[in-house]
């Protein structure tokens, strides 16, 4: 058992306001840990900060410069001047000068100069860095130097060039939206003495690191402008995604990371969400609410809903969104006695004018009333579950909490559900109430959670049967699984330090503690984290 400190660097393009962060470990083997979420308010910056600052040495000799570079984010628009800075040597606050001015970069990368005071001792020295601008002052940065003073003969060696890693900057950042057929473009400006290599991964998998393009030539003062253009990977679903680009010099040091995320929607198609359905009853009206958006403004959209074989029309709407890209429906609908009784998921589906269908977006419905019923037939109400269906295999050992996933057939004359227990324990509803199946059966997903208060290394039995409104039962099938260790890797007690995370570019940044365990011993436990932005 371990206990882990993770920084997590807060996203530049992670939006203000109400955002998640969820976090889990996985093992050599794959196997993951329960995913933790947090959820917290982002605060917008207030004042002028100084954000990926390093410091190009922390050994100084008597003459020489202490050099410091980095980003300065502003709470408004980008001014036309720079800040003046500061350098605080023990006691003594020093101005400093700008290697860069607005002639050679723009206003949010800076890179300043200045020398410690003539009587500094030798030693460790914590000093601070920081910018004023428009009489406001900046967040103050630390950085510990060592300061040692040198012999005559000491200066005739000159000093050696320290090791700086490369540093980045995309000004412009990158889309908030793209097809799997675009490509991601952004310009790029890399600072390096070295020589570099720009590299870029999807979704925090660093096992998945891309290299993109050749090793370029160093230039540290004016740095190397390129833009970059990045294939969206075949494999990525729809939703939100991450890119972390970033440079390698030829020694291997690794420059400051750009974090961005951004939407992979689908080609031209219509996008359903947020959707609402009111309670329906047989006879009355039901409505139908939600939201959806269209790369075309102006484009006539109809909506339909499915209840089982039933497809109703909706209606249309014309897409001419006044904020944003989403904009909300609302349909009224005759509930007839064509849409089944019960509780179930109908599926919402949209179409434009060309023909091309939105995905199909399941939403859970309660449908009630009085309908005529075929008349339920006494010596079987409900056929056996796989006498008419090939009998589905599960696996034979599970873990606690694991889930089992059953698809079995059906065949009744009334409403009914499919229940399940273990051993001889209370019976639980493996699924939603349905109607009448038709003579070929009805397929009913079935998902089944193993209970923590099984045994380890026992044999249990796992029953199945189907159950009518009348309380008459098919027949029964029986699996025997074993139940085994966990073996995955366990994060608990996880906390944010500080709770509140007040700007968006922290320094520190805010720290992730937690204790993280692993039931074999020697296992090699990485942990991943990931923003999911507006989730709530």
């Amino acid at each position: 058992m371990h206990e882990v400190h993770l920084k997590i660097p807060i996203p530049v393009d992670l939006p203000v306001g109400n955002n998640k962060l969820q976090v889990y470990a996985k093992d050599e083997k794959g196997q993951t840990s329960t995913i933790k979420t947090y959820s917290f308010s982002l605060k917008p910056i207030t004042k002028i900060t100084l954000v990926n600052v390093i410091c190009e040495r922390s050994d100084v000799n008597p003459g020489e410069w202490v050099i410091f570079q980095g980003r300065i984010r502003y709470p408004g628009p980008i001014p036309q001047t720079m800040p003046s800075f500061k350098f605080k040597f023990d006691d003594a606050e020093i101005n400093m000068e700008l290697f860069l001015n607005a002639d050679d970069q723009d206003n949010t990368y800076f890179k300043a100069y200045c020398s410690p005071p003539d009587n500094a001792q030798n030693g460790v020295h914590e000093t601070k860095v920081w910018a004023i601008y428009n009489d406001q002052k900046s967040n103050e940065v630390s950085f510990n130097i060592t300061y040692d003073t040198q012999t005559d003969e000491d200066w005739k060696t000159p000093t050696p060039k320290p090791d700086i890693p490369p540093s980045i900057d995309i000004p412009g950042g990158i889309q908030k939206e793209y097809k799997p057929s675009e490509f991601i473009t952004f310009d790029i400006t890399v600072y390096d003495d070295n020589g570099f290599t720009i590299y870029y991964i999807f979704d925090r998998d660093e096992s998945q690191e891309h290299k993109y393009g050749e090793r370029h030539a160093a230039s540290a003062r004016k740095g190397v402008s390129l833009q970059c253009r990045i294939d969206i990977p075949d494999n990525l679903d729809l939703g939100l995604h991450y890119l972390d680009v970033y440079a390698k010099d030829d020694k291997g040091q690794k420059s400051n990371i750009r974090y961005f995320s951004f939407q992979l929607i689908s080609e031209s198609r219509v996008q359903l969400d947020y959707l609402e359905i009111t309670p329906l009853e047989i006879g009355k009206k039901g409505t139908l609410k939600g939201e959806f958006r269209h790369n075309t403004n102006g484009e006539k959209v109809d909506f339909f809903i499915e209840f089982y074989e039933y497809k109703l029309s909706l209606g249309s709407e014309t897409y001419n969104p006044t904020s944003g890209r989403w904009q909300s429906f609302s349909k009224i609908f005759d509930v007839t006695e064509s849409i089944s009784i019960g509780s179930y998921k109908a599926y919402v589906s949209a179409v434009d004018v060309s023909g091309d269908v939105s995905d199909k977006v399941p939403i859970d419905v309660v449908v009630t009333g009085n309908k005529p019923e075929r008349t339920p037939t006494p010596e079987q109400p409900v056929e056996d579950l796989n006498t008419k269906m090939e009998t589905p295999d599960i696996n034979e050992k599970y873990e606690k909490g694991s889930n089992i996933e059953l698809l079995v057939k059906v065949i009744s004359h009334t409403d009914f559900s499919v229940y399940y227990k273990f051993d001889d324990g209370t019976e639980q509803k493996g699924s939603g109430n349905y109607p009448e199946t038709t003579a070929e059966g009805t397929p009913i997903p079935v998902k089944i959670t193993v209970p923590s208060t099984l045994n380890e290394g026992e044999q249990h039995k796992l029953t199945i049967y189907a159950k009518d409104k009348e309380n008459r039962y098919s027949i029964k099938y029986t699996y025997k699984i074993t139940i085994i260790e966990d073996p995955r890797p366990v994060l608990t007690n996880p906390q944010i330090e500080p709770s509140e995370i007040s700007t968006l570019y922290m320094e520190p940044p805010p720290s992730l503690k937690f204790t993280l365990s692993h039931p074999k011993s020697g296992s090699t436990v990485n942990v991943y984290y990931k923003f999911e932005t507006n989730s709530f």
